[in-house]
């Protein structure tokens, strides 16, 4: 199990950006409900549905744990709002969260059955999403001005995300791309970007690396090859 769609559970993203822990009970009232006559089947169902839950958030919780324990990286998060436009080639649609909030499941209880989801940090825009807009539409977006602009500090004194301002202020900078969409979805995975520093380092870099003629020996360019190999520098062993 990878993700837990939180869409069709009425409210459940407006608590948890509100700063509410969700259990798994409260999931379950706010999921859509079939009709059913028959008390039994009624019941039935609504364990499975509890089951399912219970489920999903220890396999989402174990993952997320074994992440941090053994890359030393928070990967749980909740993906507010997806965006998604065709691509130019015919290919597969490009389709990337907008803002990731991390998340965390805590086990509370003597058995550990009280799981609690619940947002631990700050919202951001997907770096993933940032860069694929900026590489392959050419389209600037700055994350932390759009972030501010659309936040507002409520009567508790806490600053608060308003997803649909920041859905509108992507598209209105988006809006050379053709086909751009966004939908109003809040998924609940495990979302990875440790290579994301690597690339904005690559980035940040471009004309010193493009210079360098070690980057280019690497590369394969055979001048610079040549021009390492007759180099000779005498280095003190301390000084290295």
């Amino acid at each position: 199990v990878g993700t837990f769609d939180l869409t069709p559970y009425k409210g459940a993203a407006e608590k948890l950006l509100a700063g509410d822990a969700l259990t798994v009970e409260q999931l379950l009232g706010m999921r859509p409900r079939q009709q059913q006559r028959d008390p039994v089947a009624r019941e039935r169902a609504e364990e499975e549905a509890r089951q399912k839950i219970r489920a999903v958030f220890v396999a989402l919780r174990r993952k997320a744990l074994g992440n941090l324990e053994e890359k030393g990286i928070q990967t749980l998060h909740l993906a507010v709002g997806m965006a998604a436009w065709p691509a130019a080639d015919g290919g597969r649609p490009y389709a990337a969260p907008i803002l990731l909030i991390p998340a965390s499941i805590d086990s509370r209880g003597r058995s550990g059955n009280d799981l609690r989801l619940s947002v631990t940090g700050e919202p951001r825009l997907n770096p993933v999403l940032l860069s694929v807009l900026e590489e392959s539409q050419d389209v600037r977006i700055d994350a932390a001005a759009v972030v501010k602009e659309c936040s507002e500090e409520g009567e508790t004194g806490q600053w608060r995300i308003e997803p649909e301002k920041v859905f509108a202020a992507i598209r209105a900078r988006a809006r050379s791309v053709s086909q751009f969409a966004i939908e109003s979805r809040c998924i609940l995975a495990n979302f990875q970007f440790a290579k994301m520093a690597m690339v904005e380092d690559l980035k940040r870099n471009e004309d010193a690396m493009a210079s360098s003629p070690f980057i280019a020996a690497i590369a394969g360019h055979s001048a610079s090859r040549q021009q390492l190999a007759q180099a000779s520098i005498d280095v003190e062993p301390r000084q290295l």
